[in-house]
């Protein structure tokens, strides 16, 4: 599971926008696909209950943010 936090508040400084192109229920996991202008494609994976709780769908704009103490790059 990523460890992604959506919101909705557009003064949040530190969220990207990301475009909900695709959702796929995987079961207690649901996988979210949209376009970031400033990473491209991206799928998360996110607990049922987040996306139950923050009700968007396809072709909604919602923000997207992580801790930078968690995240591993790729190198």
């Amino acid at each position: 599971m990523d460890h992604i936090n959506i919101n909705f508040d557009k003064k949040n400084v530190s969220a990207y926008p990301l475009k909900v192109n695709e959702i796929e229920f995987q079961g207690q996991i649901v996988k979210v696909t949209g376009i970031s202008k400033d990473f491209g494609k991206l799928s998360l994976s996110l607990a049922d209950d987040v996306f139950l709780k923050n009700n968007f769908s396809i072709d909604n704009e919602i923000l997207i943010s992580w801790d930078k103490k968690r995240e591993n790059l790729l190198q």
